[in-house]
This record gives C-alpha cells, sequence and structure tokens, in this order.
C-alpha cells in the first residue's frame, strides 16, 4: 500500500477532483430529472414513464454507488443522465414509442435481474452479465436520446447475443 501511494501520490488528488466533479455533475442531473419528472409529469397518465424513469435512476443513483460501480461507466453518467432528460423532453410527442421501448427494454431488464439473482444467490460473478448491465444502459440512450452516442454499439439484436453468451 505505501509503495502504490507513494507512486501514485501526485495522481491521488487530480482523481478525486474529478469524482468530485463528476459527482457534482450526476447528482446535479439527478435533481433536475427528479423536478421535471415531479413537475410536468405527476400524474397517472405518466405513471408508466415515473415508474421506469424511478426505477433506472434507482440502480444508478443509489447510497454507495460511487463504490460499487465501475469507473469506466462512472464516466458515462452524465450522458445517461442526459439521456433520461432527453427522453422527457420528448416524451410528450413520442408517448407510444416510449411505451413501446420501455416495454423492450423492462423484457431485457427483467431477464438480466433473474440472472443477476441467481448468482448472488449462488455466489457467483459473471462479467458477462455485468457487461449486459451497461449494454441495457447504452441501449436506453440509443432508443429514447439517440442524439447523444453511445460508447459501444448496442441494438437489440446485439442484446440477444449477448443474452445468449451469458447462458
Amino acid at each position: 500500500f505505501e509503495a502504490s501511494l507513494t507512486l501514485h501520490r501526485a495522481g491521488v488528488v487530480s482523481m478525486a477532483a474529478e469524482l468530485q466533479d463528476l459527482l457534482y455533475q450526476i447528482l446535479d442531473r439527478r435533481h433536475t430529472i427528479s423536478a421535471i419528472l415531479s413537475g410536468r409529469f405527476n400524474g397517472l397518465s405518466h405513471l408508466h414513464l415515473q415508474e421506469d424513469i424511478q426505477a433506472q435512476l434507482g440502480k444508478l443513483v443509489y447510497p454507495g454507488f460511487l463504490l460499487h460501480t465501475p469507473y469506466i461507466q462512472l464516466r458515462q453518467f452524465p450522458r445517461f443522465l442526459q439521456g433520461i432528460e432527453q427522453r422527457l423532453e420528448k416524451y410528450p410527442l413520442v408517448t407510444q414509442k416510449d411505451r413501446e421501448w420501455t416495454g423492450l427494454v423492462r423484457n431485457l431488464e427483467v431477464r438480466y435481474q433473474e440472472k443477476q439473482a441467481y448468482c448472488v444467490r449462488h455466489e457467483q460473478v459473471n462479467e458477462k452479465l455485468d457487461n449486459f448491465r451497461w449494454m441495457l444502459e447504452e441501449f436506453r440512450v440509443s432508443l429514447f436520446a439517440q442524439v447523444l452516442g453511445t460508447r459501444v454499439p448496442v441494438s437489440e439484436k446485439r442484446l440477444q447475443k449477448a443474452w445468449q453468451e451469458i447462458g
């Protein structure tokens, strides 16, 4: 530990500053999304939208997420959250399409959650399953905020192929 600290001491402060900036961006966007949801989309007619976005936010930003999220993925959070904001902007114009896409993502997420629960119960680590989880976030961006682009190529077909590889 001491040797590693000595070797990387100069980078610790800059990494901490970068994490601080990233955390601020994440929490700021999270707050903005919550405000939009409780303002413009507060009502039974938007319940599916509220539930889906709240569930997504709960999987991204939760107590301890900084410790449990790989750094490469954590750096994507501002874009994931911006994708939610863009989804909310476009929602009134594409309500039916949004419902279809939500159903598609939900089906994929249910499979993921069941397999993840199985892995937890059996104390298994499955790197391909973790990759699938982040592909789902990228897929959401590709559906709801395509203009933002994705970090990796993703589509329903690619997700199905990735799922087959998980087994």
